[in-house]
């Protein structure tokens, strides 16, 4: 009789822990965890930057990023020598072309900082492009009012 209740015992252990585990079906009913995208995309290449004296603006170029198909777009602040750093577009735009039209207080010298930014938030380093330019001259002597 022992013995009966050592198998009926282990029959209940055995059917309440199939219950309580499962009985490793292949259907997976709990849901996987989200992949989290924590890759930055390529940083932007071939920047080039063109003052354009018509228009007293700098235009700054780069490649169209062709390698992420998560691209949120581009992020660009620039710094001259005497002034803090300026975010000139902080959402990303889409758009590989920026034209700077405030850079009449940057003295000769302007660098940009480019990077790209992704759907998830990630930012590549920033790519950098220098500009150097002459302000306009000063005006001939005989431009200038005398006192």
């Amino acid at each position: 009789m022992a013995s009966k209740k050592l198998i009926l015992t282990l029959t209940c252990i055995a059917a309440v822990a199939v219950l309580a585990v499962g009985c490793g079906s292949d259907d997976n009913d709990s849901p996987t965890a989200p992949v989290v995208d924590t890759a930055p995309p390529a940083l932007p290449i071939n920047l080039q930057a063109v003052y354009d004296e018509a228009q007293a603006a700098a235009v700054i170029s780069w490649d169209p990023n062709t390698t992420d198909a998560d691209l949120a777009g581009y992020v660009v602040s620039r710094m001259s020598y005497h002034l803090y750093p300026v975010e000139l577009v902080s959402t990303p735009q889409t758009a590989s072309q920026f034209e700077d039209t405030d850079i009449a207080s940057c003295g000769r010298q302007v660098t940009y900082y480019i990077s790209s930014v992704d759907q998830s938030g990630n930012a590549s380093a920033a790519a950098t492009v220098t500009l150097q330019f002459q302000p306009d001259p000063e005006p001939a002597d005989e431009d200038r009012t005398r006192f």
